[in-house]
Formats: structure tokens, C-alpha cells, sequence
């Protein structure tokens, strides 16, 4: 493998850890913080001009998505990989829930003590 490609799959799996990593954050805070399963139904938005244009972006995102992908690669491809990069896949998950549930721990009890 040249350097690119090692770069590339550091890349890949440090934004694959810290996605798990936010993902982990967003769930703890939204299912098992302060303000879990608080009611969100007194938010009313009654101006859906940023509605109608979030709708927009999400269908120009996903159509132009695809066609893009069709026109960059136009035949698929199969993509082969030995085990040992899939179980590093699972490996980059795993350590990024790990260091998020340390890390919120960690914060909760550096805040209980200020």
C-alpha cells in the first residue's frame, strides 16, 4: 500500500471512531441526562419557510447523491476486504463507544465535584 492509501484509511477510521464516538454522546444525552424524555411539544414552528427548504436540501442531497455516484463510477464494483480490516472496523466502533462512555463519565463526575 502506498502512503496515500494508508493516509486514507487513517482517515476513514479516526471520522468512523469520532462518529461513533458522537453518536454515543448524542444518545446519552438525549435518552440519559437531565432533560431525557422531556416534551418537545410545546416547540411549534409556525413559519415553514426553513422547513420547506431542509425538505428541499434532504431531496437535492439524496437524488443528486446517487446520480453522482453513477456518473463518477458507472459500473459498480465489488469491494473485497480481509478479515482483519472488517474486525478493524468493528474494533474502531467498539473503542469510540468506550472512549465516549469514559470520557461523559469522567465530565459527570468533574461536575458533580465543581
Amino acid at each position: 500500500m502506498s502512503y496515500v492509501n494508508i493516509f486514507g484509511f487513517f482517515v476513514l477510521f479516526v471520522s468512523t471512531g469520532l462518529t461513533v464516538c458522537y453518536s454515543f454522546r448524542l444518545f446519552y444525552f438525549v435518552l440519559c441526562g437531565d432533560f431525557n424524555f422531556v416534551p418537545s411539544y410545546f416547540m411549534v414552528e409556525t413559519r415553514y419557510n426553513m422547513v420547506f427548504g431542509i425538505i428541499g436540501l434532504l431531496v437535492i442531497s439524496v437524488f443528486g447523491g446517487g446520480s453522482l455516484i453513477w456518473l463518477i463510477c458507472p459500473t459498480p464494483s465489488i469491494i473485497c476486504l480481509p478479515y482483519y480490516f472488517k474486525f478493524l472496523t468493528l474494533f474502531v466502533v467498539f473503542i469510540g463507544g468506550w472512549l465516549e462512555n469514559s470520557s461523559s463519565q469522567f465530565l459527570y463526575k468533574a461536575s458533580r465535584v465543581a
